[in-house]
């Protein structure tokens, strides 16, 4: 059975019988009047038919351009594409020097599709460019005044090119001296420029409009909490409908943005159940396409030829090392991971191509050799033409096995769009001079931005589509998403080049609240008027902002709660299941194999068990982000090489005494110079030399502030051990510690000190859990010597040295020892406190060799914890909110089992 036509091409039968030319606002309108024609002659028993000549309106008036340019009628010009006019304002508008301001523009490209459609409306309302009195109101405003200028050197450009836009062809058509080209009949053509009009009128003969039809279809409102629930009640509504009326011809409108589309996509592949084997069963077609620089094959042709401006932002080339498009060879070897841990180890956001090549060959993948081979090209591209650039474009590609194999029917019309571009290119490369690597790169990608890629895919019962391309089209029902205030009317955008006034005494497009509320209320008849069943809709929040029912939707209905009928199906699914839950927070025992570690091993067992199973036994890790300058890391590693180097050159508080403030100086620039390096070379060219000049001047002060504090120290010291490695056994553990320092004092005994270059405290060394654990066990590594243990902390405009222990090494010693164990009734002195830390350790060290690893986070564990997506720590919290129960205990590790 036929489906039934999106047009209801009656009321033109009469028109299209007598061979008038049938004029609409757009290509789909067109396309569905001749299906609709075609059906009707088909259902009447026809074998043969002219097809109706149905055109969009501009389309239709451009070949009747070149047909009288082919006459000779009128003079010769190139018509130049969408692109081209972009490239050439954007030359004109690079070109452009005035003295009088010395302005820099932030986004030329910004500015050039600005001036292409300022100028395009001035040519399309009839506006002469040339009459002193409109020029006169262009100057007196600073946009327009430049504007100005650069609409007189743009249109010097044309002429000197022979070329002119489509705006500019139309205009030409009024001169043609044919005769009228016969009856046109409009047909949903209700905002046409006068431009447009004019032509019509000359060309028409006679003209006439197709009478609109009366409204049909009440409307039915609908209101809902979130986006979420609006998108996903369209979906279950789609499927409903589709169920109870096969073949129904369904619509729904909704606006441009691709996350709002890509979320509709997934309601209705949930809906539909299309999702994983039945993908491509989806019964929906999207008449609105995405920009071709955004479709998959062709962003990824776009990630590689980036290479040859010599770098390439990292995230945007880890994402095209698993592109499909990219036949990788060790895509899944240990070479390749390797590779991708050490980009990221880099900590940069770009990465320059030499560094890239070398590490690529560094790991030995595929991808260095290609890179190696092609070095030439990637150092060295030169200047090129449009043909020279194409040619260098396909065989970089090439030698990346660009696009690969196995392509399937949309990825090949993306390819074909791809090669029509590239002529495109060509043809706009031609307006100017040779273009380096960048600029033909950037003009690559303005000619794809402007094209739309629209899958040629089988029609379907299921239209989604923008608002005008809804309008005139004959569903049996229609629903019309995101009807809030600030979309329905739109507000008004007039164009900052051209002055208001003239804009809202010609009426031109988007100049006025009161334009755009009449256009939307045209638009809204027009969807009445052609559909049986009409439902207009809202969200009353997006993205945690509230938003207003759109004044057409009248009196909005509260916002609908209960969930959608596909929601209801699952949750009696999951209340007829009986679900066990089994605890499993109880990983096998460390054998021989062991585990490695040092006191963040404990640390973590202290906040979380699950964390240190993941960490340290299943060596699991989130991949480093890339930063501004120095990470975190960076910097204790940099603030603890320093400090080596400065007390192995004083020594003692003795050296420290005789120095003065310059000569103290010297030394922590010395140390600092030496720290900083120590910092790798490929980090050193990431970060660059600005900001480690910065860095080091940074950690000298602080250097300088810290020497301060330790001169004032109560007793002399000597300091007898730096970044001293120690071995430590507990309960089988075997740790590998490394003191950051360790002090003589002047009565004999020996303090420990630890670096700290962020805040910290001493009362997470008192718990019956020790949650850090650094200083229990530096202290348990030395013998009975030592009389104290202490924080340096070296955060710049904080110094402080927190210590706690017996006797008069530091101020506040004792103080401190006494204050936390008041709250220990178990420990009474400093010697009863190492005994506790022995035995709170072995118990943590235990705990780990046993295996015991339930997600158990202390209450700020989770804050800077990357594993949240494997211990799902949050789903466990919601269902326990649901009032699912996971087993004996809130911390195991759940696993539901049917």
């Amino acid at each position: 059975m036929a489906a039934k036509p999106l047009f209801d091409v009656a009321p033109l039968a009469p028109w299209l019988e007598r061979g008038d030319t049938v004029l609409t606002a757009n290509h789909r309108l067109a396309r569905y009047i001749q299906r609709a024609w075609d059906e009707r002659q088909r259902a009447a028993g026809a074998r043969a038919w002219a097809a109706a000549p149905a055109s969009a309106v501009e389309s239709w008036l451009l070949a009747r351009w070149e047909d009288a340019v082919a006459a000779g009628r009128l003079p010769l010009r190139r018509c130049l594409e969408p692109a081209a006019v972009h490239y050439l304002w954007r030359q004109v508008i690079a070109a452009d020097d005035d003295g009088a301001t010395g302005f820099t523009l932030l986004q030329p490209g910004e500015a050039a599709r600005l001036a292409q459609r300022a100028r395009d409306t001035l040519l399309r309302w009839r506006i002469d460019g040339g009459d002193e009195a409109t020029r006169q109101l262009f100057r007196l405003g600073g946009d327009s005044a430049h504007f100005l200028r650069w609409l007189d050197r743009f249109e010097e450009e044309l002429a000197r090119l022979g070329a002119a836009t489509p705006a500019d062809c139309l205009r030409d058509l009024l001169e043609d001296p044919a005769p009228a080209a016969g009856p046109l009949t409009l047909v949903a053509c209700h905002d046409l420029s006068p431009l447009v009009d004019a032509c019509l009128a000359r060309l028409g003969e006679p003209l006439e409009e197709a009478p609109p039809a009366a409204p049909r279809a009440m409307p039915e409102v609908r209101c809902y909490a979130g986006q979420h629930d609006e998108l996903r009640a369209i979906a279950d509504w789609c499927a409903a409908l589709a169920a109870a009326r096969p073949g129904a011809r369904i619509g729904v409108v909704v606006d441009a943005d691709s996350v709002r589309r890509a979320a509709l996509d997934y309601q209705l592949r949930r809906a539909f159940d299309c999702v994983d084997a039945n993908y491509h069963r989806l019964p929906v077609n999207y008449s609105a396409g995405l920009t071709l620089d955004r479709a998959p094959l062709v962003r990824d042709a776009l990630g590689l030829l980036a290479l040859l401006e010599g770098s390439v932002d990292l995230s945007a080339f880890l994402a095209l090392l698993r592109s499909r498009f990219l036949p990788l060879p060790d895509r899944d070897d240990a070479a390749m991971v390797t590779f991708v841990e050490r980009l990221r180890a880099l900590g940069a956001r770009r990465i320059e191509l030499g560094l890239l090549r070398y590490q690529a060959g560094r790991a030995g993948t595929a991808l260095g050799q290609r890179l190696l081979e092609l070095r030439e090209q990637t150092e060295r591209p030169g200047r090129r033409d449009g043909p020279g650039w194409v040619g260098r474009f396909r065989e970089f590609l090439a030698a990346f096995g660009w696009p690969g194999t196995g392509l399937d029917s949309l990825e090949y019309q993306q390819y074909g769009l791809w090669e029509e571009t590239l002529g495109s290119f060509e043809r706009c490369a031609a307006l100017g001079p040779p273009l380096g690597a960048a600029e033909a790169l950037q003009l690559l990608r303005e000619c794809l931005g402007q094209r739309v890629f629209q899958p040629k895919t089988a029609d379907t019962d299921i239209q989604v589509l923008g608002a005008l391309e809804a309008a005139g089209l004959a569903f049996d029902a229609l629903w019309v998403s995101g009807m809030h205030a600030g979309a329905w009317p739109a507000p008004a955008r007039p164009n900052p080049l051209i002055p208001l006034s003239l804009q809202r005494r010609t009426g031109m497009p988007q100049c006025s609240p009161e334009g755009e509320h009449a256009f939307a209320s045209r638009l809204l008849a027009r969807y009445a008027a052609a559909v049986d069943s009409l439902v207009m809709s809202t969200a009353l929040a997006a993205d945690g902002a509230p938003l207003l029912p759109s004044p057409y939707l009248g009196d909005a209905p509260a916002p609908e709660t209960a969930p959608a009928p596909g929601e209801q199906a699952w949750r009696r699914r999951r209340e007829a299941l009986e679900l066990e839950t089994v605890a499993d927070s109880c990983a096998p025992a460390v054998g021989g194999e062991g585990v490695r570690g040092g006191a963040g091993l404990l640390e973590s067992q202290a906040a979380c068990p699950f964390r240190a199973f993941a960490r340290y036994r299943l060596r699991l890790a989130a991949p480093e982000e890339p930063v501004t300058g120095l990470n975190a890391l960076e910097r204790g590693v940099l603030l603890h090489g320093a400090l080596y180097s400065l007390w192995g050159s004083l020594g003692d508080s003795g050296t420290l005494a005789a120095l003065d403030g310059p000569a103290r100086r010297r030394h922590c620039e010395a140390s600092a110079e030496a720290a900083m390096d120590a910092l790798r070379p490929e980090r050193r060219q990431v970060v660059g030399g600005a900001c480690l000049a910065l860095e080091q001047a940074r950690l000298a002060d602080t250097l300088v502030a810290w020497l301060d504090l330790e001169a004032a120290r109560p007793q002399s010291f000597a300091v007898i051990a730096r970044e001293e490695p120690v071995e430590l056994a507990l309960a089988g553990l075997v740790l590998n510690l490394k003191l950051d320092r360790v002090d003589r004092l002047e009565d004999g005994g020996e303090l420990v000190i630890d670096y700290k270059s962020g805040s910290t405290q001493l009362a997470g060394i008192f718990r019956e859990r020790i949650d850090s654990p650094q200083l229990p066990l530096y202290s348990l590594a030395r013998g009975p010597a030592l009389n104290g243990v202490a924080y340096a902390q070296l955060r710049p405009r904080d110094l402080r040295l927190l210590a706690a222990g017996v006797g008069e090494g530091l101020a506040d010693l004792e103080k401190n020892l006494g204050k936390y164990l008041a709250g220990d009734p178990a420990v009474e002195d400093w010697e009863g406190l190492r005994s506790a830390w022995r035995e709170r350790l072995e118990a943590l060290a235990g705990e780990l060799m046993a295996g015991e690893a339930p997600v158990a986070p202390t209450a700020t564990a989770c804050r800077h914890c990357d594993l949240a997506s494997l211990c799902r720590i949050g789903a466990v919290e919601d269902s326990a909110g649901e009032g699912v129960e996971f087993g004996a205990a809130d911390s195991a590790l759940p696993g539901a089992v049917e």
